[in-house]
């Protein structure tokens, strides 16, 4: 379980500089996807083990991340001639938990909105929120109940959140390429976070590649009781010096009033990108945190869309050990302490044999700089994974999907399997079954962890129109402490 934890954990901690997280990390837990990129494993997809490649964890069936089938990605109607452009989906999703003699029944609703389109109207609006309702009533829960979460510190069963809310001008003046005001997701930052706050950039120079940017507000944190005293403010340039190539520096201050200190800290970023031509790519970025050096990341990829081929290669080194700083900068030290400098390799090789057959597999390596810095969650392993999926296996609309993997480190060799079988039923509906393993399920809210997890699903899907369509899943989930079983039903319209 450690090395994994050590890998999962020091992913969710690392800054992702210019590159928007995949979900590993850096965000707030129980944020709302967009329906068709949920966390648990999606029908068809055949991702076996459930977890994605470098992570080895899965979020626990006690976290209130709202999983199941992936509906589809068809929108509902086009917006009449004149109407203000408006798409987006409203998700309605009940869970019931049960395990170690007790249980857990949500009700949850998730709206993303948007006003207006970008090259159709001057300004455009951007909604995603979330309105919870514990229907068992037990708010201020007890920290030590298993499915004890964030939401129950709020004083009542009954919750919401707005993630992002922001009004944005597209083109106001010839020196301004846009505005935004409101709470915003900064993605292309050395660290990842939501602001609220104003954000303006420059439109991109069609000479030299020139393009400015600042911003400014209060950073955002969910769970935090006041952000008083909290500020950020930033700025960026990038540039095209070549014709293939990409420049871009960032500066950010942080400051942070919170329950352990009072912080303030620097961020300087670097990021270099290069086109090698016939869809290959390297990119390098480097940060600095308080006038000393942070972290190295490097990227080679290579995309061949003609011969169903793609290979990523990745380099990432925490170079100086991380202390207690600013939220925004690493919300996990307060819980995980010092984070140690380290080196992570990762190999990721993806190759399409036939139209119906897909190959993938994928090497990861991990080591501790110092092994005086060895502990619990800061680990040496490696692992190796193999990925297969079939479609049309023998059966119109059957999908196989199996996956291995084998995890190497000091005193612990594991080696995991898992399947997905998906079908077809029809046109509307689709059934898959499916069982992966997890060396551990990790619940980012409560903190709570559980070893030795084998999970067997069964999920449906039907779809009534382009627009609506509802989705159930059902998982079984044996470890050493319990059984816990998991039944979700929702629907989404998308409009």
């Amino acid at each position: 379980m450690c090395l994994v934890a050590a890998a999962s954990c020091a992913q969710q901690r690392t800054a992702e500089p210019y590159a928007a997280h995949d979900g590993s990390g850096g965000q707030a837990p129980e944020r709302p996807t967009a329906p068709g990129s949920s966390g648990d494993t999606p029908a068809g997809t055949g991702t076996g083990t459930g977890t994605e490649p470098g992570t080895g964890a899965n979020t626990d069936v006690t976290g209130d991340t709202d999983h199941g089938v992936p509906p589809d990605s068809d929108t509902g109607p086009p917006a009449a001639d004149g109407a203000l452009p408006m798409r987006g989906f409203l998700r309605t999703s009940y869970r019931d938990r049960n395990g170690l003699g007790e249980s857990d029944r949500d009700l949850t609703e998730t709206l993303s909105l948007d006003l207006g389109a970008e090259g159709l109207n001057p300004v455009s609006f951007h909604l995603l929120g979330r309105v919870a309702d514990d229907l068992d009533g037990r708010a201020n829960g007890q920290k030590d109940s298993t499915f004890y979460s964030l939401d129950d510190t709020k004083g009542s069963s009954l919750t919401g959140r707005i993630y992002q809310a922001y009004l944005e001008w597209h083109a106001p003046t010839e020196d301004v390429g846009r505005i935004l005001v409101g709470r915003q997701p900064l993605y292309d930052t050395p660290d990842v976070f939501d602001l609220d706050g104003v954000r303006v950039e420059t439109p991109r120079d069609e000479r030299d590649g020139w393009r400015f940017g600042a911003y400014g507000g209060v950073p955002v944190d969910e769970f935090e009781p006041s952000a008083r005293g909290d500020s950020v403010l930033g700025g960026f340039m990038e540039a095209a010096p070549w014709t293939t190539g990409t420049l871009r520096f960032d500066a950010l201050h942080v400051h942070d009033d919170r329950s352990e200190g009072d912080f303030s800290n620097d961020v300087l970023g670097l990021g270099l990108g290069q086109a090698l031509g016939a869809g290959s790519s390297l990119d390098a970025n480097a940060s600095w945190l308080d006038g000393s050096s942070r972290d190295l990341r490097l990227t080679a990829r290579h995309l061949d869309a003609e011969d169903d081929f793609s290979a990523n290669v990745s380099y990432y080194e925490l170079l100086h050990t991380q202390h207690l700083q600013a939220a925004v900068l690493d919300p996990f030290t307060s819980v995980l302490y010092d984070e140690y400098p380290y080196r992570q390799m990762g190999l990721l090789l993806s190759k399409g044999l036939t139209e119906d057959v897909q190959l993938s597999g994928g090497v990861d390596r991990r080591r501790v700089t110092s092994d005086d810095d060895i502990g619990d969650f800061n680990r040496d392993f490696e692992r190796s994974f193999l990925q297969c999926t079939v479609d049309d296996a023998g059966v119109d609309g059957l999908s196989v999907g199996g996956t291995g993997e084998i995890w190497n480190s000091p005193g612990s060799d594991i080696a995991t399997w898992g399947l997905d079988l998906s079908q077809r039923l029809g046109e509307a509906l689709t059934a898959a079954i499916g069982s992966y393993y997890s060396l551990y399920k990790y619940a980012l809210e409560s903190g709570k962890e559980r070893d030795d997890v084998r999970t067997t699903y069964l999920e449906m899907r039907y779809r009534i129109s382009t627009a609506v369509s509802i989705d159930m899943r059902y998982e079984f989930e044996d470890d050493d402490s319990d059984d816990f079983h998991v039944f979700r039903i929702g629907s989404t319209w998308r409009f």
